[in-house]
């Protein structure tokens, strides 16, 4: 007879790990939260700075899973702007191919303001910055091209078609 996969009846243990000096037990604490995010979110909420820290911190290997188990919370807390924000910092650990409502509803969310950024884009509305590339891409992976030329962006280009930005509105 199989042993049956025991639930966890709280987060706090591994949350007391997000703190530690050790970054293999930071990395142990945001493996197994975010196998149970879902179910304890309410816990994690309280910690969401010390999250949001590791995340944040450039030399911490697991930023990107930080920034997953944030957006996660972000998710729980009805905040989606922020619950966005951090799933386009946690890279690939962000599935956008995952069957679950947290992804289906991100990706909406982000098809919204997707449509609304290439409108600004496309009147010429919006001012060019560094970061346009960046978020274009982000978009792109969750499944958004560029709707202008449907192609992604590229170097200082919005699409492979225009040699740079489009100038600004009076």
């Amino acid at each position: 007879m199989a042993a049956a996969a025991v639930m966890p009846s709280s987060a706090a243990g591994l949350l007391t790990l997000l703190d530690d000096e050790n970054d293999e037990l930071k990395h142990y604490a945001l493996v197994h939260l975010n196998k149970v995010v879902h179910e304890f979110w309410f816990q994690i909420a309280s910690y969401i700075g010390s999250v949001e820290a590791l995340y944040e911190d450039d030399e911490f290997k697991d930023r990107e899973l930080a920034a997953l188990i944030a957006s996660k919370v972000f998710y729980h807390l009805g905040e989606l702007d922020s619950a966005l924000t951090y799933a386009l910092g946690a890279g690939a650990h962000f599935d956008v191919d995952e069957q679950s409502e947290y992804v289906q509803t991100l990706v909406g969310k982000q098809q919204v303001l997707a449509d609304q950024f290439i409108t600004k884009l496309s009147c010429r509305t919006l001012q060019p910055s560094p970061c346009i590339c960046s978020v274009l891409q982000s978009m792109q992976r969750l499944g958004s091209a560029c709707q202008m030329c449907s192609v992604s962006c590229t170097a200082n280009r919005c699409c492979q078609h225009t040699t740079s930005w489009p100038a600004t509105a009076a």
